[in-house]
C-alpha cells in the first residue's frame, strides 16, 4: 500500500507520521485499501483554518473525504473516523453483494 502525504501547511513531521501510523492501523482492518493520498493545506494568517483531503483507494470508485478545523487533532479525528466509517460501509456491501451473488447461483 502507498501512502503519500502533501504537506503545503507546514505540519510538524511528528504529526505526518501519526496520521501514517493511523492510515496503517486503518489499513490492517481493511484490506481493500490500495493507496492513500492526503492533501494538507493551510488557509488564513491570524487563527489558520487547515484542511485535509483523504483520497482512499479502493477497487472501484475511490473514497474522497474533505474536512476543515482550526485545530490540528479535530481535523485528523475527523478524517479519520469518517475515512473507518466509509470503509466499513464499503466492505458492508462488498458482503452483501458476494452473499447475494452466492446465493442466486
Amino acid at each position: 500500500m502507498t501512502i503519500t502525504i502533501r504537506n503545503q501547511a507546514d505540519v510538524h513531521p511528528k504529526y505526518i507520521r501519526f496520521l501514517r501510523w493511523k492510515i496503517r492501523k486503518i489499513k490492517d482492518k481493511f484490506n481493500n485499501l490500495i493507496y492513500a493520498n492526503i492533501h494538507i493545506s493551510k488557509e488564513g494568517h491570524g487563527k489558520p483554518i487547515y484542511k485535509a483531503v483523504v483520497r482512499l483507494g479502493v477497487p472501484g470508485h475511490d473514497i474522497i473525504i474533505t474536512n476543515e478545523s482550526t485545530e490540528l487533532f479535530m481535523l485528523w479525528k475527523k478524517s479519520l473516523d469518517t475515512a473507518e466509517r466509509h470503509l466499513r460501509k464499503y466492505k458492508d456491501r462488498l458482503n452483501e453483494h458476494r452473499v447475494r451473488g452466492s446465493v442466486m447461483t
